[in-house]
C-alpha cells in the first residue's frame, strides 16, 4: 500500500476533502471490495465505515477517494447490510 500514487488533482477536481493518509486509511479499514475493469484497467474500490478508496490496480494510483458523507444511499444500505451480518457471527 507504501506504493500507491495518489491522484490529488482528481481528488480536489471533485471537491473531495481527504488526503494520501485518510485514503490509505480507508483501505485499511475496509469492510467490503468490489473488483471491475473499465477500458481495460483494473479497479479496486474499498468501502468502510468512514469513506472509500478506488485504485487504479493497473496503474498502482489511488484514483479517488472520499469520506462517508458523500456515500449513496445504495452505498450507505450495502455497508448496514454487511455491518449487521458483521455483527451476527460475533
Amino acid at each position: 500500500m507504501d506504493s500507491l500514487g495518489f491522484d490529488k488533482k482528481h481528488i480536489m477536481d471533485e471537491n473531495h476533502d481527504v488526503n494520501l493518509k485518510s485514503a490509505r486509511q480507508y483501505i485499511k479499514n475496509a469492510k467490503i471490495s468490489v473488483t471491475k475493469v473499465i477500458e481495460g484497467e483494473e479497479f479496486e474500490n474499498y468501502y468502510g465505515d468512514k469513506g472509500a478508496t478506488y485504485v487504479n490496480i493497473t496503474k498502482n494510483l489511488i484514483r479517488t477517494s472520499f469520506p462517508k458523507k458523500e456515500f449513496n444511499p445504495g452505498t450507505d444500505r450495502i455497508l448496514d447490510t454487511v455491518n449487521k451480518h458483521l455483527k451476527e457471527k460475533e
